[in-house]
């Protein structure tokens, strides 16, 4: 074989890489062996590749170098086997400076710093629900911010991401948050300010738990009340009536307190509930019915106001703590004066009413005469095009301050807002936004780095496009218009496809809807003097899909002008459900709608799609998801196809000739698209050129964590069209975002050139308590659902990011410049050589078979409580830095981990059942009834999670499936739901250790249920919770490689033990 000597070197052995002198190289098996020199540090890509520029193994990724003569050895693998003997091409790619990405700005929240941080301070309220409800606290709030200084508490039904509960001092800087019970938050909040209330109660709150999926057919869901006590919080009995639905699609609900009296306002039942909050009872002692109920509030001399019937009326409140009734109603302000009146409040002898309809106001009465004292904002609600801060969307919650300020929470997505008012004057004090949706998401235009555009995808209801002009001194964002909504306020026939129209908000705010492919507008591009923006890559959160939009900016408004992609079955989750009209669908080829292929365009500029206006085509070649509108019109597909423009008229409309659908390559290509102007075309994972497959990278699941450069764990979406650096010899590149936290940039040739952010099992989520313009952001993982995250490039040559999770962050990629190609020229490969080779390939692949079981060491007497009193061959490892013994004295299960975690053992938990979800700890997983493998949770089988709170020991048992009665817990989120049967504190029965990264602890045998003779086995699985001391971020087990989710309870509760290793004693 010919060595190729290189200015660049290092060395890689079965997988394993490190930089080596070739002075001192070790005895190792042979292999296929490079030499370099090295002049500088650096870090280098390689691939090598057939004669006919065919990809055959990409050798190494993004890896360090150093100076001096270093040597590369390939084991003779390729990309699907082993190679051949004959002659290879090396090249790759080389930088001297890291790839690296610095801050540019934030948009979309108020949150100082945007990102969560561990004092509580960092991030703004919640992703996935709107504000919706907002209380005075004079008296703050001991629980959780140690302070009695006078605060602001506001609620949003649930964040999955961010904080549902957020308190805030009257400035608005936020003091501290929580979600309850890993989720929920408060659509309604209540202080009781009566001389007879209970002196430990500082708040109380209500959210939907279990939300209807199915509007009431067969789940009603349900409301739950907490009280905020100044120790942590305090459930009431969850209350059952009517069809409480979710997020967008809730109804009103209302909470009031006096001396004691809680009274919770269900609409849904028409149905006023009562607790008696004085001491400790937790159960309803009363129910009232009044027809077309809506919201309640005391008044400071007892009375109670209810809005009913449209009206707001007063009640005298008769009440023995035994039954309740309500007397001697009169109007207060009429029907005729309001539209659709929501919260209520009173405040020095007026009443202030947030007002839909068509105002969205909060009107003012005078509590003696029912008179209309001032209107606060202008009407007219949702807005779209330029933004007028003046004007609310959905005022819902509301509370006036000691400074006699009007506090607004406006349950809108479009935007998000809490807004401040002078109470007296109606004047505009000013307002918060955002944050953003889950998963982040965001963009610059390509003109101008200081126009941001945010689109917001979820609910329908929640789906548009924002924007905002940054200050390039301050880096602060103000909203500047509403460049589309979904419903959209002017009638455009849009829609999100799937869902049937039905009001979301109350029937005066039902706008007409038809049906659309797509989500909402996001990426834009400029053509022809023309602004566009495309969903093309945003269609879904994991992958394209099999339809896509273009919008056309008209009249300061996307307009929607061009659908395209493949028809697929009625009922599909992405089937455009406008093709369904008669007129149309009677114009589709016959045979699978999977494989034909449409594309309707506005010929006649109304932005409505006629019959005519749609052509469809069945090509002899199947296609597939993965269909984007490019920056010159065009459109390619998963197929891989490509669609030329035919033209484009006056108003900037393209035209297409369905007969001009060509294959670019007889090689089936799937998944997200790119086409880049050199002419690579992307599909997954894979380029063409030529009409021929030319490079894979491969990639495995999220379920393995990463164990080094270049191993690509299951990207996800593409992050936008290929952008090029203006300097440097990268050429074109794109992006991919991985589920656990990474993002991977690569050339449109495949040659990986670095990866951002870290798995999430493995790497600190944003650790920076502060915020500064130009900060690095490295070292971290961008965490787990990181959805939306774009790539663009500007105008001043530079490539952006837009980063975040729990907010949108914009960083510039630095080092891209300094991107050298390598060219290696050829190497001559025997079959010697791939023979000498193959115990290179047999050791790595032995390395990569992950331990299925364990050994129950028998201990004569108790550890010394250290790593070294174990063996040292048995640590069974759970990750890199991370592992686990066990052992049994006869009487108890003995744990000992070892991990680079000494904080591991941090946990906020308010309520010991969710500890889980609330901070770090150990997990045990245990099936007593053996070694079965039935994946459905069984009698037997437990999970034991041990942490600290407040600095003492926290073990919590939990049991799926039990033979008798036990503390029944219900774990839920708007996604789904698990029961428990039996949630158990059991603290006094575990006995704990810990030093540095070491923990040992141990459970009695008979707790578990588990008999210790020997031969016997039982299933089982040890694993870490990480946190940052008051969330769950990660979890990562030894055995469970599929279970790593920490953003949805139900799925983190849930038993899964089919995925178990064996333990054998």
């Amino acid at each position: 074989m010919r060595r190729i000597v290189s200015m660049l070197g290092l060395m890689i052995l079965a997988g394993a890489m490190w930089p080596q002198s070739a002075r001192s190289l070790p005895s190792v098996p042979a292999g296929i062996s490079i030499s370099y020199e090295a002049r500088q540090d650096g870090w280098l890509t390689l691939a090598i590749e057939d004669e006919h520029g065919r990809r055959v193994r990409n050798l190494i990724a993004d890896y360090p170098v150093h100076p001096g003569r270093n040597i590369i050895t390939w084991d003779g693998s390729s990309l699907d086997g082993v190679a051949s003997p004959g002659r290879y091409h090396v090249h790759g790619l080389f930088h001297p400076r890291r790839i690296a990405a610095h801050l540019e700005y934030s948009l979309y929240s108020p949150g100082n710093p945007p990102w969560p941080t561990a004092d509580g301070t960092g991030a703004w309220l919640a992703d996935h629900t709107a504000p919706a409800s907002v209380v005075f606290l004079p008296a703050g709030s001991p629980w959780p911010t140690h302070s009695s200084q006078a605060q602001m508490l506001l609620g949003a039904q649930a964040a999955e991401a961010g904080h549902a509960l957020m308190w805030t001092d009257l400035d608005g800087r936020k003091l501290d948050g929580i979600k309850i019970r890993g989720w929920n938050g408060g659509i309604a909040l209540a202080r009781d300010s009566g001389p007879n209330r209970n002196p430990d109660h500082v708040a109380y709150t209500v959210y939907v738990v279990n939300p209807s999926r199915d509007f009431g057919r067969t789940d009603p869901g349900a409301l739950q009340v907490f009280a905020i006590t100044k120790s942590g919080l305090k459930p009431l009995e969850k209350v059952v009536g009517g069809t409480q639905i979710h997020d967008a699609f809730r109804e009103l609900v209302g909470l009031a307190a006096r001396d004691g009296l809680l009274l919770l306002s269900n609409p849904a039942a028409n149905e006023i509930v009562a607790f008696d909050v004085r001491h400790d009872a937790t159960t309803p002692f009363a129910r009232i019915k009044l027809p077309g109920l809506g919201a309640v509030a005391f008044e400071p001399d007892g009375h109670l106001l209810v809005t009913t019937d449209g009206a707001v009326k007063r009640f005298d409140v008769v009440n023995d703590w035994h039954t309740l009734a309500l007397a001697h109603g009169e109007t207060v302000v009429p029907a005729s004066s309001l539209e659709s009146p929501k919260q209520i409040i009173e405040d020095h002898g007026e009443i202030y009413v947030t007002d839909w309809g068509s105002s969205h106001q909060v009107k003012v009465f005078s509590a003696a005469t029912g008179a209309l004292s001032r209107m606060i904002g202008r009407p007219g609600g949702p807005q779209l095009g330029a933004y007028d801060e003046q004007r609310m969307a959905h005022p819902l919650g509301m509370a006036i301050d000691a400074n006699g300020v009007l506090w607004v929470a406006e349950e809108d997505y479009l935007p998000k807002r809490i807004s401040r008012w002078g109470a007296k004057s109606g004047r505009f004090l000013n307002a918060w936004y955002g944050p953003t949706q889950y998963g982040g998401g965001g963009f610059a235009d390509p003109h101008d780095l200081y126009r941001a555009y945010y689109p917001s995808i979820g609910n329908p209801g929640s789906m548009g496009l924002l924007e905002f002009r940054i200050d390039p001194a301050t880096g602060n964002s103000r909203l500047t218009a509403v460049r589309y909504r979904f419903p959209d306020p002017q009638d455009d026939v849009i829609s999100y496809g799937g869902y049937t129209p039905r009001p979301i908000f109350f029937p005066h705010d039902m706008i007409p809807v038809g049906s659309h492919g797509g989500i909402t507008p996001a990426q834009t591009f400029y053509h022809d003097g023309h602004q566009y923006f495309t969903d093309s890559y945003n269609t879904y959160w994991y992958n394209q899909t099999t339809v896509t939009t273009l919008w056309i900016l008209e009249d300061g408004i996307c307009r929607p002008i061009a659908s395209a992609g493949w028809v697929g079955a009625m009922g599909t989750p992405h089937h455009w459900t406008t093709l369904d009209q008669p007129e149309i669908r009677r114009r589709i080829p016959q045979g699978n709608p999977d494989q034909t292929f449409f594309i309707w365009t506005d010929r006649n500029h109304d932005h409505a799609v006629q019959p005519d206006e749609v052509q469809f085509i069945r090509p002899a070649v199947p296609g597939s998801a993965g269909v984007v509108f490019q920056p010159d019109l065009s459109i390619i597909s998963g197929g891989p196809y490509h669609l030329p423009t035919a033209s484009i008229d006056s108003a900037g409309v393209p035209v297409f000739d369905l007969s001009q659908l060509k294959l670019v390559s007889r090689t089936p290509a799937t998944g997200d698209v790119a086409l880049s102007p050199d002419g690579w075309f992307l599909a997954g994972m894979s380029g063409y050129k030529d009409g021929q497959l030319r490079w894979t990278l491969p990639t495995h699941a999220s379920s393995v964590p990463p164990v080094g450069p270049g191993d690509i764990q299951d990207p996800k979406r593409m992050l936008g069209y290929p952008v090029r650096p203006a300097a440097g010899d990268a050429g074109y590149l794109v992006a991919r975002y991985s589920y656990m936290g990474e993002i991977y940039i690569y050339t449109v040739d495949g040659l990986l050139v670095a990866t951002l952010g870290g798995d999430t099992r493995q790497s600190p989520f944003w650790p920076y308590p502060r915020q500064a313009r130009g900060m690095e952001i490295s070292g971290l993982s961008f965490e787990a659902e990181q959805f939306w995250p774009f790539m663009f490039g500007e105008d001043d040559g530079n490539v952006y990011l837009a980063v975040g999770k729990w907010h949108t962050s914009i960083v510039r990629l630095d080092g891209l410049d300094s991107i050298q190609r390598v060219d290696l020229g050829f190497i001559d490969v025997s079959k010697e050589e791939l023979r000498m080779a193959a115990r290179l390939r047999e050791e790595s692949h032995s390395r990569e078979r992950l331990m299925s079981e364990v050994q129950v060491h028998p201990m004569a007497q108790p550890t010394s409580a250290s790593a070294d009193a174990w063996p040292a061959k048995d640590w069974a490892s759970i990750d890199k830095s991370s592992s686990f013994q066990l052992g049994t004295d006869g009487t108890s299960l003995v744990v000992a981990l070892r991990t680079e975690q000494p904080d591991l053992l941090r946990n906020s938990a308010a309520e010991f059942p969710f500890a889980f979800t609330q901070g770090g700890g150990i997990d045990l997983m245990l099936r007593a009834i053996g070694p079965s493998d039935d994946r459905h949770a069984a009698v037997g089988d437990l999970r034991l999670f041990v942490t600290r709170r407040n600095g003492k020991l926290l073990a919590v048992l939990y049991r799926q499936k039990t033979g008798t009665p036990g503390n029944h817990v219900t774990f839920s989120s708007p996604i789904g739901e698990v029961d428990f049967a039996d949630v158990e504190d059991v603290s006094d029965h575990v006995s704990l250790t810990a030093h540095g990264g070491f923990y040992e602890f141990s459970v009695p045998l008979s707790l578990l249920g588990v008999d210790p003779s020997a031969g016997k086995t039982y299933r089982g699985d040890v694993g870490l919770v990480l946190s940052d001391g008051n969330r769950a971020q990660a979890r990562v087990y030894w055995h469970n490689k599929a279970d790593a989710m920490t953003a949805d309870v139900p799925s983190e509760a849930r038993l899964n033990p089919s995925q178990w290793g064996l333990f054998r004693f």
